[in-house]
Formats: structure tokens, C-alpha cells, sequence
């Protein structure tokens, strides 16, 4: 009884896919594709392959070069033996590694770091040089050097204040305005107002007699007198070009 169900039921089955034939032809379609896996798998003979691991891929935390070598040094993604398991890899012989060792103590000097940092600060000083050095004013210093007539506003009239203020004969006065300015003993600090080889090293007076009357006339001169003599000069100074250079 329970065989002649079974039959009928099969029969039932097969009359309803006969009468739909894509979903037969669906069941022959699969049934071809698992018998063509059968015989490709009876066919093949079957090959051991000894356990093995793949490289470990480092994060960023690991250090740049080791996450960037991680992956280029991966890309055929290898198996490799597990006796030669690393957790962050090595890479012994890769030149990137070689070229690291070799640079890692210039890399690691924090004064190569800081003078990197400090290039671009370097590069806008050098700019800023270089545009000081086209400067006209500055060319001419360097070509003719910076005389004492050069740094006032108003030439003739710094000499006739020198002039009145020290009691100085025009030529004097005008052997002082055309004199050179050196900045030998402003860098060293030791001018002394009544020593003409000091006063000589800061404005460098041609006709030594005229030099001499200046000394004297500046060092009779009470410090009091001597510093409202300076002010009055600084206000005499051309500062305005000197700022346009820098």
C-alpha cells in the first residue's frame, strides 16, 4: 500500500514538471553541473599541501614603513611556512629596510628635526635678504659706503646744527658730514668721545687736524650738552628711508 503511494506520488510529480518544462529543464541544469564537479573530482589526483600562513599585515600604529612594506611586499599575497611567522615582519632583505638603518639615525636626530622645521622661516629670511640686496639705497652703501651726510634728512642743515652747537669752522663741520661712518667700535661698545683713535674707528675723518678739532670740541662738552646734541640729530635722521630698504 505504501509503495503503490509512493509510486503514484512520483508519477504526480513527474506529470506536473513534464508539463513545465523550465523548471525540468532547471532540474537537469543542476544535476549536469554537480555530475561534471563528480567527474572533474574522480579525475583529478588529489595533492598535499603542507600547512602554512600568510604575512601578517601591520597597522599604522606599527610605524609608516612597516604599514606601507606590509602591504607593497604582500601584494602576491604568499603562504609562507609557519616556522617564519612574524607578527610585525622584518623584511630583511628588502632594500627599503637596508635604506631605514641607514638613515634612521639622521632621521631620529632632533637637531635634523629642527632645523627642517626651521627651513621655511630660513627660506622667507633669504627672500627677504635677497630683496634688501636689489635695494638701490643698499647698493649704494655697499658701492660708495655709508657716509654721516647719508643717514640725515637734510644734509645742510645737520651740518650748520654741528656747526653751531659744537662751534665748529665750516670746514671742519664739513670734513665731519662727508666722513664714513665705520661700525667697528659701535660693535664693540668702548666708544670714548675724547680719544680720536675711537672716535676715527666710528666716523672716519680724512684731514686728521679736522678730527682732532672735533674730538675737542665734543669732549669739552658736558655729558648733558652731549646728549641733547645727539637727540637733536636723531631727530635730523632719515629714518623713513631706511625702513623702505627693509
Amino acid at each position: 500500500m505504501a509503495g503503490r503511494q509512493l509510486r503514484l506520488l512520483l508519477w504526480k510529480d513527474y506529470l506536473i514538471r513534464r508539463r513545465k518544462p523550465i523548471t525540468l529543464a532547471g532540474v537537469l541544469w543542476a544535476a549536469m553541473v554537480i555530475l561534471s564537479l563528480y567527474i572533474v573530482r574522480t579525475n583529478v589526483d588529489n595533492t598535499d599541501y603542507p600547512t602554512c600562513q600568510f604575512a601578517a599585515r601591520a597597522l599604522p600604529s606599527a610605524g609608516v614603513m612597516n604599514f606601507l612594506q606590509s602591504f607593497v611586499c604582500n601584494v602576491n599575497n604568499e603562504c609562507s611556512a609557519l616556522d617564519e611567522f612574524e607578527e610585525i615582519p622584518s623584511y630583511e632583505k628588502s632594500k627599503f629596510t637596508q635604506l631605514q638603518r641607514q638613515i634612521s639615525t639622521i632621521i631620529t636626530n632632533e637637531t635634523v628635526i629642527d632645523t627642517a622645521a626651521n627651513v621655511p622661516n630660513a627660506l622667507k629670511l633669504l627672500a627677504t635678504l635677497s630683496d634688501i640686496a636689489d635695494h638701490p639705497l643698499l647698493l649704494n652703501i655697499t658701492k660708495n659706503g655709508l657716509h654721516v651726510g647719508d643717514i640725515f634728512r637734510n644734509t645742510q642743515r645737520a651740518k650748520r646744527y654741528l656747526s653751531k652747537e659744537l662751534d665748529l669752522h665750516d670746514d671742519v663741520a664739513n670734513s665731519v658730514i662727508t666722513a664714513e661712518v665705520g661700525f667697528e667700535a659701535m660693535l664693540e661698545g668702548n666708544l670714548d668721545r675724547c680719544n680720536v683713535n675711537s672716535i676715527s674707528k666710528t666716523i672716519k675723518v680724512e684731514n686728521v687736524e679736522h678730527l682732532k678739532a672735533f674730538v675737542d670740541k665734543l669732549c669739552a662738552l658736558p655729558k648733558k650738552t652731549v646728549l641733547t646734541l645727539v637727540m637733536g640729530l636723531i631727530y635730523e635722521v632719515d629714518i623713513g628711508k631706511f625702513i623702505t630698504m627693509v
